[in-house]
């Protein structure tokens, strides 16, 4: 009887857990989420001019994690916004395409701030910094115009090391965690602006 309770037990937990699943993947990864981003607006601006970005981020933390948290802005030739899944609902596929436009874009502004968390913590951090304005390419005659460079405002965290310089100063070179391997869900949205073409 008891032998038979047991089992019953153990078929009653195990159908249990296939209908609850597991947590959403923002519960069991850490999570990095731009909840507060404030940029000039578009129209008031041109090629050169500095605008700045202000940049609220929130980390929360499903293990323990050092590193650096990075703010930053970042300009691409051959991406945009259509070839990639910046706004996902999927957000392990979001990720992934910050991942993605890290490995394929050129970094143009950012903010650093060294962060370690444990499991729940939860950490907001302000970040400011300046970007210049992209240049459109003006059009060539009988060729067809030149597309401004896709512009994208990423938050991501990676290991950081200090390099020195030809001119003698030190630089932070930051390393970005890859989405799977370090289970951190990085986030990434376009930044839009129409510059005058550059004569």
């Amino acid at each position: 009887m008891i032998r038979h309770l047991v089992l019953i037990g153990a078929l009653a937990s195990g159908l249990l857990a296939g209908c609850l699943g597991d947590p959403p993947i923002q519960e069991r990864w850490t999570h990095l989420e731009m909840i507060g981003v404030a940029a000039p607006d578009s129209a008031d601006l041109r090629s050169g001019d500095t605008a700045t970005i202000r940049l609220d981020g929130r980390v929360t933390f499903r293990r323990l994690v050092t590193g650096f948290l990075v703010g930053e802005v970042r300009v691409a030739s051959d991406l945009t916004v259509d070839s990639l899944a910046l706004d996902d609902e999927d957000l392990v596929l979001a990720s992934e395409s910050v991942d993605r436009l890290l490995r394929r874009s050129t970094s143009v502004a950012r903010s650093v701030k060294a962060l370690a968390g444990f499991p729940q913590l939860r950490r907001t951090v302000p970040m400011e910094f300046q970007v210049r304005v992209p240049a459109t390419p003006a059009p060539t005659e009988g060729a067809p115009a030149n597309p401004a460079p896709s512009v994208f405002l990423v938050l991501y965290m990676g290991d950081g090391e200090e390099v020195e310089l030809a001119d003698g100063r030190d630089s932070l070179v930051v390393r970005p965690f890859d989405t799977h391997e370090h289970e951190v869900l990085a986030q990434g949205r376009p930044l839009v602006f129409h510059p005058e073409p550059t004569p």
